[in-house]
């Protein structure tokens, strides 16, 4: 994912890898340390690929936290290895 926000020159990067054994919790936090309640949950996302059955998914999110205006946003790019 690449994570954008108002003062920063280039997106950082960021590569989360989950294996069969991993804790599913798939949130992300906001880069705005003055963000209550917001970040990136890719839960709902990621049902919704599983249940499709697809191998890669991609697109962007908005932190909706408040009270600052600086929010973080992310491009993502998601690629799931199914077992049989």
């Amino acid at each position: 994912m690449s994570y954008s926000q108002e003062g920063l020159r280039q997106p950082l990067q960021r590569c989360v890898n989950y294996s069969p054994g991993s804790y599913a919790f798939f949130e992300v936090a906001c880069l705005s340390k003055g963000c209550v309640m917001g970040g990136f949950d890719f839960t709902q996302i990621l049902n919704s690929i599983v249940n499709a059955r697809l191998n890669s998914f991609s697109g962007d999110m908005t932190c909706g936290g408040g009270p600052v205006s600086d929010h973080s946003a992310v491009n993502y790019a998601i690629r799931i290895d199914y077992f049989k």
